[in-house]
């Protein structure tokens, strides 16, 4: 299980360029994943209330929210909370991804839902894949897709002062989200007799930007 507190995760390619001088007057070229946490900052502070920031919990043994999450590689995602949940099906544009996004991806939409709602709050996003835990938990990753979804989560929780956790369940204790993955609503809702009747909608909106950050 990691933590994580809003948002020193997304500055982990300004110091490699810092690192990189020489000497006073040392050129050094800045990427283009430089540029994108620098566009991170700015429109977090465009958003801070100037307080919030300052509100981030400290840790607790038991988390305020759990989140659990799945995807089904050629069909959807998934995930519940409480009794709030949620069901989505890849785009053209996600179907060649990895199944490593595919299973960050509904962590992301998850906490752009509800994440007004974990305000100074500590989330715990329960995933069956290892490598959605692995890159929760350090807060950073080789494949650009993935940062484009680790960006907007880490900005999501920023601006709403809740702090995270990642953990594994494995897949066969992951039944509820699968179902819901595969759209199998009968057996979702046989399993938990709790969620809501209907599922949260996903505004169109979120799903572009997620896809164009």
């Amino acid at each position: 299980m990691s933590h994580w507190h809003p948002p020193s995760r997304m500055q982990s390619h300004s110091p490699r360029a810092y690192f990189a001088f020489r000497h006073n007057n040392h050129p050094i070229s800045l990427n283009w994943e430089f540029h994108l946490d620098l566009s991170w900052w700015c429109e977090f502070f465009i958003s801070w209330d100037g307080l919030s920031f300052l509100l981030s919990p400290t840790w607790a043994s038991l988390p305020d929210f759990s989140v659990s999450s799945d995807a089904a590689g050629a069909l959807g995602y998934g995930a519940i909370s409480g009794h709030d949940w949620f069901v989505g099906k890849w785009s053209t544009a996600q179907q060649p991804l990895s199944i490593a996004y595919k299973e960050l991806f509904p962590v992301v939409v998850a906490a752009s839902l509800w994440g007004h709602r974990w305000a100074t709050k500590r989330v715990e996003f329960c995933s069956d894949n290892m490598a959605v835990v692995s890159v929760l938990s350090s807060g950073t990753s080789k494949d650009p897709n993935m940062m484009v979804l680790l960006r907007y989560l880490s900005l999501v929780a920023a601006c709403n002062s809740f702090a995270f956790t990642a953990s594994y369940t494995p897949g066969r204790d992951n039944s509820i989200d699968d179902a819901s993955s595969r759209f199998d609503f009968q057996c979702f809702h046989h399993l938990a007799p709790h969620a809501a009747p209907m599922a949260t909608p996903i505004p169109p909106p979120l799903l572009a930007q997620l896809l164009v950050t």
